[in-house]
């Protein structure tokens, strides 16, 4: 089995979608991340079901950091022309979002509300 965990920034705003006979909401996620000590990013496209795609759909934003961890699948596929094809589908299981612009009197992650809590 592939565990994965990744964070990184969504590269687009998340798309909402359908899965299943009676279309569960799912949420498609455009992850950018960075290696330590690499400039280019590498972008990875991964799917969020359920009540986490309804609220990543309604809270998250282009730029926004995600933490996210899930699984994959590999897929292999013959196209018409006959080229194999692979690809590994990833899917969060959880997911934590924090604003790229958060409001200014509105801590953004726990951290900084524990350190809001603690400075009062």
């Amino acid at each position: 089995m592939l565990n994965f965990n990744l964070t990184g920034r969504l590269a687009a705003d998340p798309e909402m979608s359908a899965y299943g006979g009676d279309d569960k909401p799912m949420a498609k996620l455009r992850v950018a991340s960075n290696q330590p000590g690499v400039e280019d990013a590498d972008f990875f496209d991964v799917a969020v079901f359920g009540d986490v795609a309804v609220r990543i759909i309604a809270e998250g934003h282009k730029g926004d950091k995600v933490e996210l961890r899930g699984n994959g699948r590999q897929r292999t596929w013959t196209t018409d022309d006959g080229q194999r094809r692979e690809r590994i589908g990833l899917a969060a299981r959880w997911v934590k979002l924090t604003p790229h612009n958060p409001p200014s009197n509105v801590p953004n992650t726990a951290e900084q509300a524990a350190h809001a809590s603690a400075a009062r």
